[in-house]
């Protein structure tokens, strides 16, 4: 779809679950304002590349914002809704590799700057990220406070094996 349509129309085919701004953000801006950027003499492929890591950094955040609310994707706020200053983490060398984390990122909602969530995006080996959003209403402090990975994989058949070690009968 890139290579017929372009990165525009891409992005449009998504617009319905990201604000307004990051939409226009994600189609024009983003090669210049997402940092490390990429390295002089970079090819096509390592700029579309590059976009959508930041589109999918994009959506780890905002999926791990309204999964925290206990809305969907479908929630009538989403365009209100509007990560600023994100960044994907660099990708990790293998899924056992610890990925880099980013938490450093503004979260907009209604217009109000949000201070009371930590959201952490993790690389998850070379061609994945995952992210986590916490907020502790009662106690802004906790939530903030949380460490929020590294994480593990785990082998479904140690986990199986572990359980049914542990089953009484």
């Amino acid at each position: 779809m890139l290579r017929n349509e372009g990165w525009p129309k891409f992005v449009d085919i998504h617009a319905d679950v990201l604000s307004p701004l990051e939409a226009n953000f994600l189609k024009w801006q983003v090669l210049a304002d997402i940092p490390p950027g990429l390295k002089p003499g970079a090819s096509i492929e390592d700029a579309a590349d590059f976009k959508l890591r930041c589109f999918y950094a994009l959506w780890c955040l905002r999926e791990a914002y309204v999964k925290m609310t206990g809305d969907a994707l479908l929630a009538p706020w989403l365009a209100e809704l509007q990560f600023k200053k994100f960044r994907p983490p660099a990708p990790a060398e293998s899924f056992e590799a610890d990925g880099e984390a980013v938490t450093e990122h503004d979260i907009v909602f209604k217009g109000t700057k949000i201070e009371d969530v930590k959201v952490s995006l993790r690389a998850l080996g070379p061609d994945y990220m995952t992210c986590s959003a916490v907020r502790t209403p009662q106690r802004k402090e906790d939530g903030l406070a949380f460490e929020l990975g590294p994480y593990k994989m785990l082998d479904i058949d140690e986990v199986l094996a572990f359980g049914e070690s542990h089953l009484s009968c």
